[in-house]
């Protein structure tokens, strides 16, 4: 059976659109996670000497702050208040565990040790903080105190996602499902799965990579109790957000199209994703929240990149917000030497202007009076060709909108 829908995957597979295919995020050689889900935006990194580095979209672009750990990846980064980020650090040494960073201070202290963490989320829910290790599944209520789920068992978690008050995790070779918050755990029919992904609709998504003829990716439609298989591929490494039905898939081996990322669409089609750029195995998929379109990033051996205009031209105009309430338009977009701004409210205060390169790198910062119409006419410096991050703050309004530079 296996086989036979592999074959039914590549007989119908289809050619994807061209897609806008852009890097982003610092220079670094190696980078291992990100989230964009936070401000600022954080991304993990390793530089050529094997020392790991947290960089941070700020002022006046990506700043890298050491760890002054080597060859301990950061695998995952989260917001644990205001003013600290908690991030997971380790490789199997007595240094791995729980990191606090205090984003005014720029200072670094153990939050607590854990031995190869992969995760550390909060459940927006309840509350609760999560992490997983080499001894199981733990929670905290204050971010700061953990306590191990028992229930569970001292087995390796490697993958954990919530939604409302459902949560899924794998513990060992067993995925286990909780309808309340996580207070109470139960079995799932299925085993053997990680990379678990909420979808937009409430499906829930894992994938199998355990070298067996049932590798690939299953959904299950009661929050984890029960699992059906989607596709069978082999070497599934991450899953993405998905927009209109299609699931964005990585691969850290060549998948049956011969490529590392694929789109699954309603049918259960694959549609390749091909960029020399993107000619590597993947390590993390997730939504690219910097421009008003279905967009995501990837990161992968290469390096950090964003996708848009990979759904037929109709798809997109449909899944596209509304506009930014407060910067209602910028014109002429593609632009030469200035641009037009329309904001809803002109407000009193002054309002910041910052352009970006997709190196992070500032090449405008200004400080103008807030216009009485609304209206403002930004003359842009001399720049090269291609895509820019404009930022419009004033006051605590912000709002981040990408432009084109074409001469």
């Amino acid at each position: 059976m296996k086989h036979a829908l592999s074959l039914l995957v590549l007989a119908l597979a289809l050619p994807c659109a061209a897609f806008d295919c852009q890097p982003f995020g610092p220079a670094a050689p190696t980078l291992n996670c990100a989230n964009f889900l936070i401000e600022p935006l954080a991304v993990g990194a390793l530089d050529a000497s094997g020392y790991s580095q947290l960089f941070l979209f700020d002022a006046p672009g990506w700043s890298p702050y050491y760890t002054g750990l080597t060859w301990l990846p950061i695998t995952s980064i989260c917001c644990k208040d205001a003013n600290t980020l908690m991030l997971t650090i380790g490789a199997g040494s007595y240094s791995d565990g729980i990191y606090n960073f205090d984003l005014t201070s720029h200072t670094w202290s153990v939050n607590e040790w854990f031995y190869l963490p992969g995760f550390v989320l909060r459940d927006p829910l309840s509350g609760t903080y999560y992490t997983g290790d080499q001894t199981g599944l733990h929670r905290s209520t204050d971010g700061a105190n953990w306590t191990q789920i028992s229930e569970l068992g001292q087995q390796p978690c490697t993958s954990f996602a919530c939604r409302d008050n459902h949560a899924v995790a794998n513990c060992g070779n067993g995925v286990y499902y909780s309808n309340d918050s996580g207070q109470t755990w139960q079995a799932s029919t299925m085993i053997l799965l990680e990379g678990f992904r909420f979808a937009s609709d409430g499906a829930l998504y894992g994938f199998m990579d355990a070298g067996s003829d049932s590798d690939g990716l299953w959904r299950s439609d009661d929050f984890g109790a029960n699992w059906d298989p989607v596709i069978y591929s082999e070497h599934l490494s991450s899953i993405g957000p998905d927009y209109s039905g299609h699931l964005v898939l990585g691969w850290d081996q060549p998948n049956e199209l011969g490529g590392y990322l694929a789109l699954l669409t309603p049918q259960h089609t694959l549609m390749p994703l091909a960029h020399p750029d993107l000619n590597s195995p993947v390590k993390q998929l997730d939504v690219f929240p910097l421009i008003n379109t279905p967009s995501f990033y990837v990161i992968n051996g290469q390096g950090l990149y964003y996708l848009t205009s990979f759904l037929n031209v109709s798809i997109e105009d449909e899944l596209a917000p509304p506009p930014e309430s407060w910067l209602k338009r910028i014109w002429p977009n593609p632009a030469k030497n200035s641009v037009n701004l329309e904001l809803a409210e002109s407000g009193r205060e002054s309002l910041s202007l910052s352009l970006y390169d997709l190196r992070g790198r500032k090449v405008l910062s200004e400080q103008v009076s807030a216009p009485p119409n609304g209206l403002l006419d930004l003359n842009l410096p001399k720049l090269d060709n291609g895509v820019y991050l404009l930022k419009v703050a004033q006051g605590r309004r912000t709002a981040l909108t990408r432009i084109v530079i074409q001469e």
